[in-house]
């Protein structure tokens, strides 16, 4: 299946209205020992976990927009580095600090208090692997949004400080931004962080030895250019951007279970961010005309669910754009289509990534209304053919879309 998201979140008080809506209509390298050494460029918190004197808190409203916002300014990975061609997770979203921590690219504890303590808004993270690669065998690009200029500067000093491990080195790349190089026998992982405005780029690229930091330099690069063209939304107007700016929430079926990270308004960049491959899906959206999306993720502790609705000018756009998902589907030699009864004109796919014995389907089906595309995913069951949950959603939705 295409795509893919993180898993956790948190929700504001507009989140509420929303998702209530829903329910009621269902250089060289020199060697330095890894010492922490704390950066304290501003002032220290006046108490554990506060913003520190100063630093503009973050507003209650709005993160999740302003992180898929920042999706634009965060660089496609495959794109900087071909061999990274298949998305890796979590990704997406990075609404709190402690989203960002959870996330495993930072030492543990290292994280959230650096970015509490300088105003942290919202993030985004893109994630790309060579094919079948280990699991750590993983390119990442961090984009942080911070309270103003002085705080990012701080936050990407003091993170690459708490961050640094034994044997480590350090060097400067990009006109004076921190790299620290790892190696690992053949291989070297490389972190990189640069400031730009309000934002931070992060890197961390782990590659072969050798040729690691200019890999790296590369996506870093590719980042900064990114985020120098980036305009952050002014703090004062973040509580104010549309969580659901085209009015889709109400034509969307509700699926089981608790929200998850990566729910909300997606526009083309973000959504590139969830194609398998993004050149091919960007010139797909753009002769399309995307107007954007929404996106539900859910999980009900048996289940996941992933609801997307997007919007296009009209019928043609859609339907152009769902058979050529349709295609992209039937070109992955482990799934295969399936019928539902529930809406016939829906095209389905299924696939089993579990064990002999031990089922794990991913169901998928695609079906358009107008101007309007629904993906919808039930993921996790262990019955390879019940299409029971899935038809009843795919229903659901399509009457919703009907009105």
């Amino acid at each position: 299946m295409t795509g893919g998201d993180g898993r956790a979140g948190h929700g504001t008080g507009r989140w509420a209205v929303a998702l209530g809506l829903l329910a009621a209509l269902s250089a060289c390298a020199a060697p330095l020992e890894g010492r922490a050494a704390a950066v304290d460029a501003v002032a220290a918190p006046t108490a554990p976990g506060e913003p520190a004197p100063g630093i503009t808190p973050p507003p209650a409203e709005g993160i999740s927009v302003e992180a898929a916002r920042l999706a634009a300014a965060t660089p496609y990975v495959r794109e900087v580095l071909p061999d990274r061609a298949d998305t890796c997770g979590p990704a997406g979203p990075l609404t709190s600090p402690g989203r960002v921590e959870d996330l495993g690219a930072y030492p543990p504890g290292t994280v959230e208090p650096v970015l509490v303590k300088y105003g942290y808004v919202a993030g985004w993270r893109a994630c790309a692997a060579p094919p079948d690669a280990p699991p750590e065998v993983r390119s990442v690009a961090d984009t942080l949004e911070m309270a103003d200029p002085a705080a990012a500067r701080a936050t990407a000093a003091e993170l690459a400080a708490t961050s640094l491990r034994s044997g480590e080195q350090q060097t400067s790349v990009l006109g004076g931004s921190r790299a620290q190089v790892l190696s690992e026998g053949d291989r070297e992982v490389v972190e990189i962080w640069v400031p730009v405005g309000r934002t931070i780029g992060f890197v961390r690229h782990n590659g072969p030895a050798g040729t690691a930091l200019g890999e790296a330099t590369r996506l870093a690069d590719a980042h900064a250019r990114l985020l120098a063209a980036f305009t952050p939304t002014p703090q004062a107007e973040v509580a104010d951007l549309p969580v659901d700016p085209l009015g889709l929430v109400p034509r969307m079926v509700r699926p089981p279970g608790d929200v998850l990270s990566g729910t909300g308004w997606y526009g083309l960049a973000a959504t590139l961010h969830t194609a398998a491959d993004p050149v091919a899906t960007r010139a797909l959206l753009t002769t399309h005309d995307h107007l954007g999306g929404f996106r539900i993720r859910t999980d009900d502790g048996i289940l996941g669910y992933l609801v997307v609705l997007d919007a296009f000018p009209g019928p043609a756009q859609a339907e152009a754009v769902r058979a050529a998902y349709a295609a992209v589907e039937d070109g992955y030699p482990d799934q295969r289509r399936i019928a539902l009864p529930a809406v016939p004109d829906a095209t389905c796919h299924t696939v089993d990534r579990g064990t002999t014995g031990a089922p794990l389907v991913t169901q998928r089906c695609l079906v358009t209304r107008g101007g309007y595309l629904a993906p919808v995913d039930v993921y996790g069951s262990d019955r390879v053919d019940d299409t029971t949950t899935l038809g009843a959603m795919v229903r659901t939705q399509v009457d919703l879309i009907d009105g």
